[in-house]
């Protein structure tokens, strides 16, 4: 699971040309199956600035027992620490 902010899109369309420059697109977050590196959900946050816990919420509504989580530091958090034990998962963070 990663989330980005996504960049400042191009003014390429007629429909972006009113959009201030330098004006960021968006938060995603992905979660992928490391078996098949297929996507199993996106989300996107329209304010770039949305702190990755706030997909939280979802992922656990998502996650099956015993899922091994790989996650980054974005999503550190121990109230998540404790509902990922609490439904028999594990958790795996990058640095």
């Amino acid at each position: 699971m990663d989330a980005s902010t996504l960049e400042a899109l191009f003014r390429k369309l007629k429909s972006l040309e009113a959009v201030p420059l330098g004006q960021l697109g968006g938060r995603i977050c992905a979660v992928i199956d490391l078996e098949t590196r297929f996507p199993v959900e996106t989300w996107f946050e329209a304010h770039p600035y949305t702190h990755e816990s706030n997909f939280l919420p979802r992922l656990l509504k998502l996650i099956p027992a015993s899922t091994l989580l790989i996650i980054d530091r974005g999503f550190w958090n121990f109230r998540f620490f404790e509902q990922i034990i609490m439904a028999n998962s594990h958790a795996y963070y990058q640095t």
